[in-house]
């Protein structure tokens, strides 16, 4: 390389130009090279233009998205483990200069094996007549998602208790890559040459029809979930045992802004265009279980201490509750349903109300008796053994659906009102277990971040 360039490198990026000069080694590059070009002849040899177009984007989303994450993150993982990420954090350098200097220069050789494939594909489209704009927009798409995995890639091993130990990011990276690049070619009908998208509208707005707004969409949804990985990235990166507690008015503000996103989501089937009354109960459901896993997430990752901040953890709970009721209510009060299906609707949603506290409460005593192995499983079995009475006594003697969560198997107003009954003890014992709860154990940060510590800190 130039040494100017170098000079002005290390001058922006101290720490890209530490990844570049440990990597880009001619004979790295040279066997990258041949075994790029083995690849190229392979798939040239095999497969006609529009086959080869799409088995060259296939094999780079498995290659950037999988193999990608499993570098970084073996990557820091070294480094955690050498020691040299301590005096890192001691640098100058911001986490921003660290971060980006990973996130390309930790792949760089994977960059440079697509990059040689880039003259092959650029001939195969055309070839194929494939609008050059869709590579564009799918490599845009890419980085996207490269970003977000990539910088997930980066945490798992800060936050894990084996951070040499790649299954997780490699199990997690290979699912939502996988499943990402799924969504993206299904979009694209590649026989016919057309746009073909999701029906999905946003406020009756065709995000998913439409592909410049479907793009947008796409930009905007995986640029700010990779942002926000960055800014948990920025805290963890200068304290290894750190406390991301977010404050109320964030809580609120996370809480707001998810609603009416979702709000826009549901506003199709909320205006009952082509959906049946039931359907609309039945999504009321689905709507007050997502708001129950968020509210209790949100509430529990800005609390640091059962004891010392329980009344805040309610406070939280109630004002989110608040928000999400401001924002769905008036449709389900005012929505014309027969009352008997509104009663369902709200059993439905009680009923996974319930399985989120339940699955709280587990959590709880997990991070509590973390390192109390017997009491632990005393306080579960004790918890179980009490949270079964309800299912017990309605499913087991009565032979009544307690834990149905679709409308259409309460026939009978009967029935519907002995599932009521037996959903408000569920409630009631759960709550109970909650408060009992806080008196069991002693006053201990409950944040995931705490919850394994590492040797040093």
């Amino acid at each position: 390389m130039n040494p100017a360039v170098i000079d002005r490198l290390g001058d922006l990026n101290p720490q890209l130009l530490r990844e570049l000069k440990g990597r880009l080694q001619r004979r790295h590059l040279i066997a990258v090279g041949v075994l790029s070009g083995f690849v190229q002849l392979v798939l040239y040899r095999f497969n006609d233009w529009l086959s080869l177009v799409q088995s060259l984007y296939w094999l780079e989303a498995i290659a950037l998205f999988i193999l990608g994450s499993y570098l970084i993150h073996q990557d820091i993982a070294k480094e955690e483990s050498r020691g040299t990420l301590y005096f890192l954090r001691l640098s100058p350098q911001s986490s921003r200069c660290f971060y980006w200097g990973k996130l390309l220069g930790v792949p760089i050789l994977l960059y440079w094996a697509i990059a040689l494939a880039v003259p092959l594909q650029l001939l195969a489209q055309i070839k194929a007549g494939i609008p050059l704009i869709w590579l564009l927009s799918i490599a845009w798409i890419f980085a996207l998602g490269c970003g977000f995995l990539y910088t997930m890639a980066l945490l798992m091993p800060l936050n894990a208790k084996t951070p040499t130990n790649p299954l997780g990011t490699l199990t997690l990276s290979g699912f939502v890559g996988i499943l990402y690049a799924f969504f993206i070619f299904r979009a694209f009908d590649w026989p016919e040459l057309t746009y073909g998208g999701y029906p999905q509208t946003w406020f009756n707005l065709p995000v998913g029809s439409n592909p410049y707004l479907g793009f947008l969409t796409v930009t905007l949804h995986v640029g700010l979930l990779a942002r926000g990985l960055g800014w948990v990235f920025d805290r963890r990166f200068r304290n290894s045992r750190p406390q991301l507690h977010l404050s109320q008015g964030q809580v609120i503000a996370v809480q707001t802004i998810f609603q009416l996103w979702f709000l826009g989501w549901n506003w199709h089937a909320l205006n009952g265009i082509d959906v049946s009354q039931t359907e609309f109960a039945d999504s009321i459901a689905q709507v007050g279980f997502m708001a129950a896993c968020l509210i209790l997430g949100l509430a529990t990752l800005s609390v640091s201490s059962w004891s010392s901040s329980r009344l805040s953890w309610w406070q939280l709970v109630r004002k989110q509750s608040a928000i999400v009721a401001i924002v769905w209510l008036p449709w389900f009060a005012l929505y014309p349903i027969a009352a008997i299906l509104k009663l369902q609707s709200l059993l439905a949603l009680l009923s996974n109300i319930n399985l989120v506290l339940s699955a709280l409460v587990f959590y709880w005593i997990t991070a509590c008796f973390s390192k109390k192995f017997l009491k632990a499983l005393t306080v579960c079995a004790t918890t179980i053994a009490l949270l079964s009475i309800p299912t017990l006594l309605f499913q087991g003697w009565l032979q009544l659906p307690l834990w149905e969560t679709s409308t259409a198997q309460m026939l009978s107003f009967n029935t519907t009102i002995a599932v009521a009954i037996g959903q408000l003890l569920q409630t009631s014992l759960t709550v109970a277990v909650i408060f009992k709860l806080t008196q069991w154990v002693k006053p201990r940060a409950i944040a995931p971040s705490s919850l394994n510590p590492k040797q040093g800190d």
